[in-house]
């Protein structure tokens, strides 16, 4: 709904209007009612991070299922983290983590932002490698 209906409605009028930067404000647009509709104060600034993405991932893809995957692999995290541990539904993140050194943390959210990143960039790159083979 959020990228397959809104961003692409928002983005085809905002093309029509002669908007500068449609395609990042209809991205934008359908991150903060992506992260809205959630709800939750704690899960907002995350599903807005991730509407970026989705949106973006959108945006450059053209299609819904790549957004579709990674959407399903974030809740799947959290699913299994809730099934795993499920005292962690009502514990705070600093009860969560006390008992895992701070560096550690540090280190694994550090990691996972380079992954995040690599991922980005090595798509990107196929992208634009797809993008200049379609060129006539």
């Amino acid at each position: 709904v959020f990228r397959g209906a809104i961003q692409r409605a928002a983005a085809n009028y905002f093309e029509e209007k002669g908007v500068r930067n449609f395609q990042w404000r209809a991205i934008l647009l359908s991150a903060v009612l992506f992260a809205g509709i959630h709800g939750n104060p704690a899960q907002i600034p995350h599903a807005l991070l991730m509407g970026v993405l989705l949106g973006w991932m959108y945006s450059r893809s053209g299609s819904i299922i790549p957004c579709v995957i990674v959407h399903w692999v974030n809740n799947s995290i959290g699913f299994a983290q809730y099934f795993l541990f499920p005292e962690s539904y009502e514990m705070t993140a600093i009860e969560m983590f006390s008992s895992i050194p701070i560096w550690k943390v540090g280190a694994y959210v550090l990691l996972s932002i380079y992954f995040f990143y690599r991922a980005i960039t090595s798509l990107n790159i196929i992208w634009k490698k797809e993008e200049a083979n379609n060129l006539p």
